[in-house]
């Protein structure tokens, strides 16, 4: 919960588990290569998912719309690669 917090410059005590992503975004001016939180959402959920996981992502047989799902995600990810799920949430 602490990187979706600091992905989307929210709170931590706002967020529970049905808290929708969606609704977290605030829309910034469009900016050439400017990365947005979903993208870094993203990012975090490819750069630790393991070879089961990416297909998951790839075939969109998983989809990230909660923060629960974000984490269930990250979890899955750990039990096949814990250390890449440690460098991927960092300190928070």
């Amino acid at each position: 919960m602490a990187r979706i917090a600091d992905i989307f410059q929210v709170d931590k005590e706002s967020l529970t588990g049905d808290t929708e992503l969606t609704k977290l975004y605030v829309p910034q001016p469009v900016r050439f290569w400017k990365r947005n939180a979903f993208d870094k959402v993203l990012d975090d959920l490819r750069d630790a998912a393991g070879k089961e996981s990416i297909k998951l992502l790839n075939t969109g047989d998983f989809v990230a719309t909660t923060v629960d799902d974000y984490v269930r995600f990250m979890q899955i990810c750990y039990e096949e690669r814990p250390k890449l799920v440690q460098l991927v949430l960092g300190d928070v």
